[in-house]
């Protein structure tokens, strides 16, 4: 009985070709953005967490701001200062401290301006950490010492001026480049690193992007790296307790990689659930265009239901016809609607390849398939509930009248 309930169905599907797939498309559009969503946001957790594992666990970072909302140091206008690195200084377990100040300068090459992002570093520690604990090495050249001297990103060097309209003209390593009015050399430039705003920036000796800006105390954050045999999460602790006592409050934050892994993730998770909301508001008005349809083919189909009751089919299986074509309309609108959301995600990923973020990748599990095309067939079944009793509590008597 049920083979003939789910033929019975498809013929139903059929008859009415063009209003099923209409709304087979309000179901498309729905699981469509879900899949998206979730391939895109799988993508980024596995970049960040493959990123992170690159620094190794024996990297901590200090930042301004709250730990749960790293935004609020930026917005908020809150900075580190020199004596936040001095106090690292006292604690036990740390290696290397980068210091590390951000500012956007003007740079001059070929008669042409551009402002870019400046990253001051100490030469030494920060030729040492970034080699050795972030995988940075150099396309040509060498690593900046103490002076006048600039490491470029490998973009900002090869597409960052332009010669002509259709021509880059590159910057090469012993070219003189002018900084707020100050002479440079450029002695190396660094191979990418996948990330548009690092292969986009440039790299300068701490003291001297100070002179420039007459920022003399500021730090946009610190690196500081744990000796072997010492615990990161406790030295973080120390690092957390010093920072406290000496500003008085609780306005940075400290993260380890395992907790900067989580913060991260954590981030990507809530745009994902409010994303996911506003998709799901897709596929409730695709739920209702199910209910909308199933009414209809209800309402055309009374005198077959008349019939069927008539000859001895049962409220159920009267019901079971109804549901299973509320369905299989929610299955189809799944599959199609998760091959749409692979694609457009895919689209999404080739964008960002472009753009210069490698990084960032779709990812979607066999089990998010099958999740999907059961969740579109669940709701199918769920929009037709209420016309699948309401055709199934028919008498046959009035539905053998109905015109």
């Amino acid at each position: 009985m049920l083979n003939d309930a789910f033929l019975f169905a498809i013929n139903g599907l059929k008859y009415r070709k063009l209003r099923s797939w209409l709304t087979i498309l309000g179901i498309i559009i729905g699981i469509s953005l879900i899949i998206t969503m979730v391939s895109l946001g799988e993508g980024m957790k596995v970049a960040v967490n493959e990123q992170l594992n690159k620094f190794g666990k024996n990297l901590i970072t200090i930042f301004p701001g709250e730990e749960a909302n790293l935004l609020s140091g930026f917005i908020g206008g809150l900075t580190l200062d020199k004596k936040d690195a001095e106090v690292l200084e006292e604690i036990k377990g740390i290696d290397l401290i980068m210091p590390l100040l951000i500012k956007a300068v003007t740079i001059v090459h070929n008669n042409e301006e551009k402002i870019v992002v400046m990253h001051g570093i100490p030469p030494e520690e920060g030729e040492k950490l970034l080699s050795s604990f972030e995988g940075w090495d150099l396309e040509e050249g060498r690593w900046i010492k103490e002076g006048n001297e600039i490491l470029l990103g490998h973009l900002l060097a090869k597409e960052g001026y332009k010669k002509s309209e259709d021509n880059f003209k590159e910057i090469g390593i012993k070219e003189r480049i002018e900084i707020e009015g100050k002479r440079f050399e450029v002695v190396g430039i660094v191979n990418p690193l996948g990330e548009r705003n690092h292969d986009f920036a440039a790299y300068m000796p701490l003291d001297q992007l100070r002179e420039i800006t007459k920022d003399y105390n500021s730090l946009s954050s610190i690196e500081v790296t744990v000796m072997d045999g010492e615990d990161p999460n406790k030295v973080a602790e120390d690092i957390k307790e010093r920072l406290k006592n000496r500003r008085g409050k609780e306005d940075f934050a400290v993260l380890t990689n395992e907790k900067a892994s989580n913060v991260a993730n954590n981030i990507i998770g809530i745009i994902e659930v409010v994303l996911l909301g506003i998709a799901g508001i897709s596929l409730i008005v695709g739920g209702i265009g199910i209910m909308n349809t199933m009414y209809t083919s209800v309402l055309e189909r009374t005198k077959e239901i008349g019939i069927m009751k008539a000859i001895g089919a049962k409220n159920k299986t009267i019901m079971s016809i109804f549901l299973i074509e509320s369905g299989i309309i929610g299955a189809i609108g799944a599959f199609f609607g998760i091959v749409f959301g692979w694609l457009l995600a895919k689209a999404v990923e080739y964008i960002a390849l472009t753009s210069g973020y490698p990084m960032l990748k779709a990812t979607l599990g066999f089990h998010i398939i099958l999740l999907g095309i059961s969740f579109g067939f669940i709701i199918g079944c769920i929009s037709g509930v209420i016309p699948a009793r309401k055709a199934a509590h028919l008498k046959p008597v009035d539905a053998l009248r109905y015109e």
